[in-house]
């Protein structure tokens, strides 16, 4: 075991083999909804919530609940309260933590403004640990067997490019990439090769196609891609087959877009997890998720979060037809 000053990580071998492994992040998310229209250089009332989700966690936590798999998530954060906090929501989460824990680091925080809408004004993502320390976790032993040994890996593009493509590189089953940010998303070029699934949105993949001075299919090839755009069509490009756009119905009672796109991602995972499932199908389980993740505030963390995810999964079929 590491110095207990520096790190506190799980250690144990893994025994098991798990359905789907993800590696990122899982922190607290402290959205502020502003009660009126955001003005710049003012104050204004509002209220502030503080929840535990971050990419990684958000995503996978709806894929074990569509599918009921064997999940396992792999992160870290701090020596501090918030620790705990995401340490609890994992457990009732029923996916199985092998997180590494620094004692001596702050944990990761997203912070974000909100308008009375749910539109983000402004966010400030606070994931240092995600550079540092992550990439030391991910290199102990018991970690790259399960990763190994996983049928889906998925990675978010919180870690350095030399982690993940090191990570991809001993990726035994298949292997899921998610787009965090623009200026992130260019981190995830080192696997692009292995990828067998890409989610992204559409200002990500402007970014990934300048930064590889290529287009996507050129960067990809053997990937499905998914490419989101908020409330419009979702893009999904399959090198076996045309590209198509899946549109999306109007949602209703939108309390909270935080979560949505990792949920539109975790309901995919799950849904492609089934042998006789296309990527089409898969992506309109996704939104229906998505549809879901918007009625709430802070990210789907509970079945009853998806009480209403046949009734969308029926909407998004309809505007399709």
């Amino acid at each position: 075991m590491a110095n207990n000053r520096e790190a506190k990580s799980w250690e144990n071998p893994v025994s098991e083999r798990f359905s789907i492994v993800g590696i990122g992040g899982a922190h607290t998310d402290r959205i502020s909804t502003l009660k009126d229209t955001f003005r710049p250089g003012t104050s204004a009332p509002g209220n502030t919530v503080d929840t535990v989700g971050g990419v990684m966690f958000n995503c996978l936590r709806v894929a074990h609940l569509r599918c009921e798999a064997k999940t396992a998530i792999i992160s870290a954060r701090g020596g501090d309260p918030t620790s705990t906090a995401i340490e609890h929501e994992i457990e009732l989460s029923g996916i199985t933590d092998l997180s590494g824990v620094f004692l001596n680091r702050q944990s990761a925080t997203y912070t974000a403004i909100h308008e009375p809408n749910g539109d983000v004004i402004a966010a400030v993502a606070d994931m240092d640990i995600y550079q540092t320390a992550l990439p030391r976790h991910v290199q102990r032993k018991p970690v790259l067997t399960a990763i190994k040994n996983a049928q889906t890996v998925i990675l978010d593009a919180n870690m350095p490019t030399e982690t993940i493509a090191a990570l991809a590189n001993g990726v035994g089953g298949k292997l899921v990439l998610l787009g965090t940010s623009q200026s992130k998303i260019p981190r995830i070029l080192s696997a692009a090769h292995k990828a067998d699934l890409v989610f992204m949105n559409e200002r990500e993949a402007t970014a990934l196609s300048t930064a590889a001075n290529a287009e996507l299919q050129a960067i990809f090839p053997r990937a499905a891609l998914v490419i989101t755009n908020g409330a419009k069509a979702v893009r999904v490009i399959d090198q076996r087959a045309d590209a198509i756009e899946i549109q999306i119905p109007k949602a209703e009672n939108i309390l909270d877009v935080t979560g949505a796109g990792d949920a539109l991602a975790g309901g995919t995972i799950a849904a492609v997890s089934r042998e006789d499932c296309s990527i089409q199908r898969a992506v309109m389980e996704g939104i229906a998720a998505a549809l879901c993740a918007l009625e709430k505030r802070g990210a789907i963390s509970a079945q009853s979060d998806l009480n209403h995810f046949e009734f969308h999964l029926a909407k998004t079929r309809h505007v399709n037809q």
